[in-house]
């Protein structure tokens, strides 16, 4: 049973900067076990590169990031690999892999058990629908296709026989070439993982999205944090107007403090 107050990612006083330009500056912040914590703000604001942070594909300037309460530099590639799974904001594949073994590449870090392996590759497909697509060239699939390949391979990869407390979901931008019915079901996806132990980090440019199915929002602008927190707390036409330099106007739809933003 998962426990809420864990905490399984810390990033204290974390900065980077490259050929002396600060990207991401004096970053604080705490997730628990379960948590859907999605990040927004403008372009160019460092989103992206936090993410690479958090992934461990690059290495903070300054500061440090724990992963289970561990420095996540400490840990061997494959130990952490069955730990926590990344979908970069650009997952380019080439090579004529058909979709099933694009999915089957998630299992690779895991000990071969073909009967186990198989059963997750078929139920992720199910779930993703892409039944339709399994022999096909990854490369003749349009854009939201290629996309849900991916985040099934990246599913496969942190999959679990009985639950996830303790393990990462990292998503640059997951619902980019989605459709407005895929985008629905992706949510109700990562909502059905989250509800036993998934943690889940994630960029999305959809405000409405990120207010309405994330536990917690961090809001960057100009390279910083500058508000991170419970939804119903972070969510205001204040913060909005801070972070993106517009007067954006707010609605209550239910009692949970969802809000509909619009202009």
């Amino acid at each position: 049973m998962k426990n809420k107050s864990s905490n399984i990612l810390t990033v204290v006083d974390v900065s980077y900067e490259i050929n002396n330009i600060t990207i991401n500056k004096n970053i604080n912040f705490n997730i628990n076990l379960g948590e859907i914590v999605s990040i927004i703000g403008p372009n160019g604001s460092g989103k992206t590169t936090l993410l690479r942070l958090i992934s461990g594909d690059i290495v903070p300037s300054y500061g440090n990031i724990e992963l289970r309460k561990k420095n996540l530099n400490k840990y061997d590639p494959k130990e952490i690999s069955t730990m926590r799974a990344v979908l970069p904001q650009n997952s380019y594949i080439s090579f004529p892999f058909t979709v099933n073994e694009i999915i089957q590449m998630g299992r690779f870090p895991h000990p071969e058990n073909y009967k186990l392996d198989k059963t997750i590759v078929d139920d992720l497909i199910k779930t993703f629908d892409l039944y339709e697509f399994l022999e096909r060239d990854f490369t003749s699939l349009s854009g939201g296709e290629k996309q849900r390949v991916q985040l099934a391979r990246v599913f496969a990869q942190i999959w679990s026989e009985d639950n996830y407390n303790g393990k990462l979901l990292v998503l640059d931008e997951p619902t980019s070439f989605l459709d407005i019915k895929h985008q629905l079901d992706f949510f109700e996806i990562i909502n059905d993982f989250k509800n036993n132990g998934l943690t889940i980090i994630m960029v999305l440019h959809d405000i409405n999205h990120a207010s309405s199915f994330s536990d917690k929002i961090g809001m960057m602008k100009k390279t910083e944090l500058i508000y991170f927190g419970d939804t119903k707390d972070v969510i205001n036409s204040q913060n909005l107007n801070d972070v993106f330099d517009i007067n954006l106007k707010l609605i209550n739809i239910d009692s949970n403090g969802k809000k509909l933003i619009y202009l």
